[in-house]
C-alpha cells in the first residue's frame, strides 16, 4: 500500500509499491521500470531544478540591470533614473530567465532527455507569465509566439537535433521516433 512506498516513481506509470519496498530509503525516479540502473533520486532532480533557477535569475537579474542601468543614463541623464530602470529590467530578466530556465530543467528531469522539446517548453512558460498581465488570451499568445520563436531559432541555428536526444541517466544519444 501507501505506507509501504518508498519514494520510487516509474516513468510513464506512475507509482509502484511493489517495487522496493522497504529497500534503499529515499526518492528515487525509476527509469524503464527497472530499479539499479537508471535510477535517480528525486532529490537530486529537484535540486538539479532549483539550482538551474536560480542561476538563472541571477544571471538574467545581473543582465536586466545592466542594460537596464545604461538604457536609463542615457534616457533620464540620472543616476536615480538609470538605477530605477536597472532595478525593473533586472526584475524583469531575472523573473522570465528564471521561468524559462526552471520550466526547461523540469521538464529535462521529468522526461529524462534534453532535447529541443524541453527548450519549448520552458520558452511557452515564460511567454506566458510574460504576457499574464494582459489577460489569458495574451498569455496563450505570448506561450506560442515565445516557443515559435524558440523553435525557429533551435531548427535554424542547430538543425541536427531534431534527430538526436540525450538520455540523462546514461549519457548516450536516442535516436527519436518519427
Amino acid at each position: 500500500g501507501m505506507g509501504e512506498w518508498d519514494g520510487y516513481w516509474v516513468a510513464g506509470r506512475g507509482r509502484d509499491s511493489s517495487m522496493g519496498s522497504g529497500g534503499g530509503g529515499g526518492s528515487s525516479l525509476v527509469v524503464d521500470g527497472s530499479p539499479g540502473v537508471g535510477t535517480v533520486k528525486v532529490a537530486d532532480k529537484v535540486l538539479e531544478v532549483l539550482v538551474s533557477t536560480t542561476a538563472s535569475f541571477v544571471n538574467g537579474a545581473l543582465l536586466g540591470a545592466l542594460m537596464g542601468l545604461v538604457s536609463g543614463a542615457w534616457q533620464t541623464r540620472t543616476w536615480a533614473g538609470a538605477s530605477a530602470e536597472a532595478s525593473l529590467s533586472a526584475k524583469s530578466w531575472g523573473g522570465i530567465s528564471a521561468i524559462y530556465s526552471g520550466l526547461q530543467a523540469t521538464a529535462r528531469a521529468i522526461r529524462g532527455k534534453d532535447d529541443r522539446y524541453n527548450a519549448l517548453a520552458g520558452a511557452c512558460g515564460s511567454g506566458a507569465v510574460f504576457a499574464l498581465g494582459s489577460g489569458p488570451r495574451a498569455a496563450l499568445q505570448g506561450c506560442a509566439s515565445f516557443a515559435l520563436f524558440g523553435y525557429v531559432f533551435d531548427v535554424m541555428f542547430y538543425p541536427n537535433s531534431k534527430e538526436e536526444a540525450v538520455d540523462m541517466e546514461t549519457g548516450s544519444d536516442v535516436k527519436r521516433r518519427k
